[in-house]
């Protein structure tokens, strides 16, 4: 997110910014908080998280940004770990062996499909 940039007439000496970047005026995103301006007027709605949660009910929080222009994410994430669910409790200690196969196939050949869809 940060680069270091060099001496010039505007820093004077090295110093580590943060590049501006465009804002789409007709994005989803703009569009939406365009929509809430005038709430912000007459309700509080500041709300600091705090730093990044790695643990507990924080990891998943997505700000406003991120859920409005990723709004599947959230869904699939969610989705993906109902699955995940559904193999661990059909892997539980007493399960036929088969069942534990086909579970460590499948699971092996998703994995090796996003090794392979991985980008460095």
């Amino acid at each position: 997110m940060t680069h270091v940039k060099g001496k010039s007439s505007i820093y004077g000496e090295m110093r580590v910014v943060v590049p501006s970047s465009s804002v789409d005026l007709k994005g989803k995103t703009f569009l939406e908080l365009q929509k809430q301006r005038r709430n912000w007027v007459f309700q509080d709605h500041f709300c600091n998280p705090g730093p990044i949660q790695f643990t507990s009910f924080g990891k998943f929080t997505l700000n406003k940004t991120l859920r409005i222009e990723h709004e599947n994410y959230s869904v699939l994430l969610g989705q993906i770990e109902e699955y995940c669910e559904k193999i661990k409790s059909s892997c539980r200690f007493g399960s036929h062996e088969n069942i534990l196969n086909a579970a460590k196939s499948g699971l092996q050949s998703l994995n090796s499909i996003l090794e392979l869809m991985k980008v460095e």
